[in-house]
């Protein structure tokens, strides 16, 4: 059996109301940082958006409108993402019910036809305690924040990570997740 490729999700969404925040964009990257998917989508309308969304959210997305996918255009390029590993794959996230929660929107486990064939049925949930919270916490900061920062730099990026643009989000959830591996082993 082929070992599991560790995929990091990150979302945004329109608000944080459970059952009708929508999708704005959706980023995922593997374990070992080469395979990245982010897209853009069409679900959501401005009169849609919190007032946090439109200050902190979209003022962050960066592909022309006319690239931005529809539901089974994201759900298409999706399924073509996921085939491009050989072998398993399971998503992590940091936030449940926010991040894996658009997952199963997107491929109802009910439609076992149109669910990924390589996509593991359940999300690993990348949450943290004592000593490990404290240091995500401070890598998440490093990697954030608009000074220099020599960690951030250690680790061969120059520009901070944008909080609350999902493809960035998801490679710091990658960089806390390969961080405390490290951490916990030494």
């Amino acid at each position: 059996m082929k070992p599991i490729t560790n995929l990091f999700i990150d979302t945004e969404f329109t608000d944080l109301k459970l059952g009708s925040a929508k999708l704005i964009s959706l980023a995922l990257v593997n374990d070992a940082g080469t395979k990245a998917f982010y897209a853009e989508t069409t679900m959501y309308r401005l009169e849609d958006c919190s007032e946090f969304c439109k200050a902190h959210v979209l003022p962050l997305l960066d592909l022309p409108p006319e690239w931005r996918l529809s539901q089974p255009a994201l759900k298409h390029e999706l399924k073509k993402y996921f085939a491009t590993f050989d072998g398993p794959v399971r998503i992590w996230a940091d936030t449940f019910q926010w991040d894996w929660i658009h997952i199963t929107d997107l491929f109802p486990k009910w439609d076992w036809a149109g669910w990924p064939p390589n996509l593991e049925p359940s999300c690993g949930f990348q949450h943290y305690w004592g000593d490990d919270y404290v240091r995500a916490k401070w890598i998440q900061q490093q990697l954030q924040m608009p000074e220099e920062s020599a960690y951030r730099t250690q680790l061969g990026y120059r520009k901070p990570f944008r909080l609350h643009h999902a493809q960035d989000d998801a490679e710091v959830n990658r960089l806390i997740w390969l961080d405390l591996q490290k951490f916990q082993s030494s």
